[in-house]
């Protein structure tokens, strides 16, 4: 299985990116807010979710992993396959699903396209324990916000050192320190 990936973007399409891990390309399902973030020769850290069926072989990367987690949590609801799970983390932030889960409003899921009220209200119902086990109903959308704007600022610390002349994987060692 593939739990994490760290390379170059080296396309971005619809609903996915091609991630080039030294010379081997892997395509990445994403979320829209992601693929809006990146472009064309970024250097990306994602944690991977792979999932395996007869005829795919599929991989669906987060920039956290309480995002991942809450992929898992959404992906094991009945009814939600794994496009629709990252719909949903794209039209909800975390502290919005948490929020909508913790006061039972079904209706938050509406402008979710593929969520139906039946869906809506399964969703509310068998999320409710496992989304408040994750942080107790908080957190989540502070470690996003942070891995987000972590994300930009260490893009641009990479392209600043790099253009000083120092090497991109000592950098990106450095940063993970």
């Amino acid at each position: 299985m593939i739990a994490y990936l760290s390379g170059r973007v080296a396309a971005v399409r619809e609903q996915a990116l091609i991630l080039d891990v030294q010379g081997v390309g892997y395509l990445v399902h994403a979320g829209q807010g992601l693929l809006a973030k990146i472009t064309q020769g970024d250097v990306l850290e994602l944690h991977v979710e792979t999932i395996i069926r007869e005829d795919a072989f599929m991989l669906y990367g987060f920039v956290s992993p309480d995002i991942q987690s809450l992929f898992n949590i959404l992906h094991g609801v009945q009814g939600v396959g794994p496009k629709l799970a990252l719909a949903i983390l794209d039209h909800l932030p975390p502290n919005a699903l948490h929020e909508a889960v913790a006061q039972g409003a079904a209706g938050t899921f509406k402008p979710v396209p593929g969520v139906g009220p039946k869906l809506a209200a399964r969703l509310v119902t068998e999320l409710k324990d496992k989304i408040m086990a994750i942080d107790g109903g908080h957190g989540a959308e502070d470690n996003m916000a942070m891995t987000v704007s972590g994300f930009a600022f260490q893009k641009d610390l990479i392209s600043a050192l790099g253009n000083l002349g120092f090497q991109d994987g000592r950098v990106r060692t450095k940063i993970r320190e």
